[in-house]
């Protein structure tokens, strides 16, 4: 097989010297999980007083990861990477709300933002967080088949009615909508919201998006349930695979609670979950199942590839995408696009101070994954050895 993640002239080709000498740092500060914790602990202290240095590090980290403040400044974003072929989905990136209007706010953004998309080739998905949409303990409860409230009750009316015009907005402007996933004692409520909704707007084409997070244990029986309920009510199913979010978290509270974790001992299984969900639903592809692959991990890249070849699917069937985070594994986004593959970014954006908690966030993932920064540093390094070999044989 052609290695292709391994051409970096082409994932490197938007890029400046300059930016990757400082996306060099950016990954060796990441590579450090002990840099990590000391950066959400100075993120803390750095509310109360302003720390010089530290905000340095802030605004690079932030110029990296995120596509600007407002939505008008990710257009300069988008329009470069559409240059390459790789398209993009816009999410304001904006955690830890809690109280309703808040809730309206966001889902109020996500509708801007889906006819921001309208009629943009470059901008075919939308996305949000069910927890941006409604309480986080409600979910639970359901989850965990507690009653509710009346209060609860009509608090959950309400995030479901955020979820459902969302989703209208997404079906009428022919734009799909990819819902995230959530920790595994929520993610029961979300999945029975997502799949009733696939049933209302999935008819045609795919609008809904589910997210399968593949690290948990209990991951690839619930795909499969999804799958034979899609059948049954012989509408599209939309699924966002990856490998999972919230691992660190996932651990803790087994351990607190002295169960079991739900998540995956070694990554090898994570890996063989992602693999063998990948290759069942490539298979049932022509099952009205559309698939959208958010993975930094090569080796599945590279499988999904060849079975996309042995299922004559072709490189550009829009029923096959490919995703990763802005500012991460743009060997991976660049090479595909490059080969006509289906390529779109996720593309945070927001006020820095507000988006901060996020970026913390998907450190602190990335940290925790063995190898992921230190593939990104020697991807850099062999490009800018590239580049001054050029430079140097030019004279």
């Amino acid at each position: 097989m052609d290695r292709i993640f391994n051409n970096t002239t082409v994932a490197f080709a938007h890029k400046t010297t300059k930016e990757l000498r400082k996306a060099r740092i950016i990954f060796l500060l990441l590579s450090k999980r002990y840099m990590v914790r000391v950066g959400m602990t100075l993120l803390k202290w750095s509310k109360q007083i302003r720390l010089q240095g530290f905000w340095y590090i802030e605004r690079l980290v932030y110029r990296h990861f995120c596509a600007g403040a407002d939505l008008m400044q990710t257009n300069s974003v988008v329009q470069q990477l559409k240059k390459y072929g790789v398209s993009a989905y816009l999410n304001y990136a904006i955690e830890d709300v809690k109280r309703e209007i808040e809730f309206d706010n966001n889902c109020d953004k996500v509708i801007e933002l889906l006819l921001f998309s309208k009629d943009k080739e470059s901008l075919p998905f939308g996305v949000f967080k069910p927890t941006a949409f409604g309480d986080s303990d409600i979910y639970e409860k359901i989850s965990n088949g507690d009653s509710l409230s009346e209060e609860e009750n009509q608090a959950w009316q309400r995030t479901e009615a955020r979820f459902r015009k969302c989703c209208k907005v997404a079906h009428d402007e022919g734009l799909s909508l990819l819902i995230d996933a959530e920790e595994s004692w929520l993610q029961i409520a979300v999945d029975r919201l997502v799949m009733d909704l696939m049933k209302e707007f999935n008819t045609k084409t795919p609008v809904v998006f589910n997210t399968v997070q593949l690290y948990l244990k209990s991951s690839f029986r619930r795909l499969q349930v999804m799958h034979q309920s899609a059948l049954k009510s012989n509408h599209y199913l939309g699924l966002k695979l990856v490998r999972g979010a919230y691992m660190e978290k996932e651990r803790s509270r087994a351990k607190f609670l002295e169960t079991d974790s739900p998540v995956f001992a070694h990554k090898v299984d994570t890996d063989n979950n992602f693999d063998q969900a990948s290759l069942y639903c490539l298979k049932n592809i022509d099952a009205k199942m559309a698939l959208f692959f958010g993975t930094h991990n090569e080796a599945s890249t590279y499988m999904t590839i060849e079975v996309m070849k042995s299922q004559k699917i072709k490189n550009n069937d829009k029923r096959v995408w490919f995703s990763q985070l802005y500012g991460m594994s743009d060997h991976i986004s660049y090479n595909l696009a490059a080969k006509g593959y289906n390529v779109v970014k996720f593309l945070p954006f927001g006020p820095m101070d507000q988006v901060m908690p996020y970026l913390i966030r998907r450190a602190e993932e990335n940290s925790s994954v063995p190898g992921q920064t230190g593939r990104e540093i020697q991807l850099v390094d062999m490009e800018l050895k590239r580049r001054r070999s050029k430079l140097n044989g030019s004279f």
